[in-house]
């Protein structure tokens, strides 16, 4: 019984049922490509006075044996094979969930500077008064063609005279250049990323695994978080210039000839 049970778990037979009802034997040798015969040179020679013999049985048991252990080491080689197939495989899947991608962060130096809005509005605002701005590249090159194409140097100069309503003058007009120019580069950089957003999409139609997707995505929010920071600068820069203007009607109000001084600034 027990010679039984290892001949039978030796040979890997599977019982397969059909739906009718019957049955078919399946073997496990009939999916494996036997291993190619070893070369092992000849066979020695019989030593001398030994009397030659044709045992049949025992020959055909040699070549059982003989097919069998090709059968086997094809088996084991194509184990070997599935079990690196499936590595390699899972390899790439753990690559594609980890690890780095090359996807920009938008983190370097031109980045980092660009996403420097400047000190404050009242800051900039008051350097566009004494003929400096601080502020990322895009911004003073902005203020700069304002200032020189509204020759805003002499509403500058308002702000050292004597009545208050020139001096007010002064500061509109830098809040409204410095308003202008925020505006001005938001615009562009919201350009820049819609831009960016489009190579996302592309990208994310070719993607074929998850962690690029997901970067992808961090990216796209990245970029979200931007757009939204570019239009609070500039729905910032457009209350500074409001809120000075009725400041401004306020100061007039207080002189007894407010009205008149209104009118001038209407004019």
């Amino acid at each position: 019984m027990k010679w039984h049970l290892r001949t039978r778990l030796l040979a890997i037979s599977i019982l397969l049922f059909q739906p009718d009802g019957s049955a078919v034997v399946a073997h496990a040798q009939d999916a494996v490509t036997p291993l190619p015969e070893p070369a092992v040179g000849g066979a020695p020679d019989g030593p001398s006075g030994v009397q030659e013999t044709h045992d049949q049985v025992s020959i055909e048991q040699v070549m059982k044996l003989v097919r069998l252990s090709r059968i086997m080491g094809g088996g084991i080689t194509q184990m070997s094979m599935a079990v690196q197939n499936q590595k390699t495989a899972l390899d790439a899947i753990r690559n594609g969930q980890t690890g780095p991608k090359t996807i920009p962060l938008l983190n370097g130096p031109d980045e980092v500077a660009a996403r420097h809005g400047g000190e404050g509005l009242k800051e900039m605002a008051d350097s566009a008064l004494n003929g400096a701005v601080d502020g990322p590249p895009d911004l003073m090159a902005a203020f700069a063609h304002f200032r020189s194409t509204f020759s805003l140097d002499k509403a500058f100069a308002l702000k050292d005279d004597e009545l208050a309503s020139k001096k007010v003058l002064a500061q509109l007009a830098a809040k409204g250049a410095i308003a202008g120019s925020v505006a001005e580069s938001s615009y562009k950089r919201a350009n820049e990323g819609m831009e960016r957003v489009n190579d996302y999409i592309t990208a994310l139609q070719a993607s074929k695994d998850l962690k690029t997707s997901i970067d992808i995505n961090t990216r796209a929010v990245i970029e979200l978080t931007q757009q939204i920071n570019e239009s609070l600068r500039t729905q910032s820069a457009v209350t500074s210039i409001v809120s000075s203007y009725f400041m401004m009607m306020a100061s007039e109000a207080s002189n007894e000839d407010w009205v008149d001084g209104l009118k001038d600034f209407n004019r």
